[in-house]
């Protein structure tokens, strides 16, 4: 449909200036991921889900604020990527402790 061409046309304008964030896009829902320190997350995955859904606004597709979510198993980065964006509500997952770990400086950090 001309929706998802829309969509898959703001995915390449993103990927080609934010390579290493992993965009997937199943009919009408987009997830994008990367794995990498607070600050990775920060300087890469934040601008490109903030480009997305400007672009998303510019093609006039809407952006459902409260289905708009950023996860994270580190708190600190979670909380840190969800104030970059007004689009973004903060949900933390719980991860069991052989996944779980902190970011240096945090508590439970080794």
């Amino acid at each position: 449909t001309e929706m998802r061409i829309a969509r898959i046309r703001i995915i390449d304008r993103v990927r080609a200036k934010h390579p290493m964030v992993i965009s997937t896009l199943y009919v009408g829902d987009l997830s994008m991921e990367l794995a990498g320190t607070k600050r990775l997350i920060l300087d890469e995955l934040a601008p490109a889900t903030i480009m997305v859904c400007q672009d998303m606004d510019a093609s006039e597709l809407e952006v459902f604020r409260l289905k708009s979510v950023c996860t994270a198993s580190v708190l600190a980065t979670a909380a840190a990527a969800s104030t970059v964006s007004s689009l973004l509500v903060l949900i933390v997952l719980p991860l069991p402790p052989c996944f779980a770990r902190s970011e240096p400086g945090e508590p439970g950090a080794m």
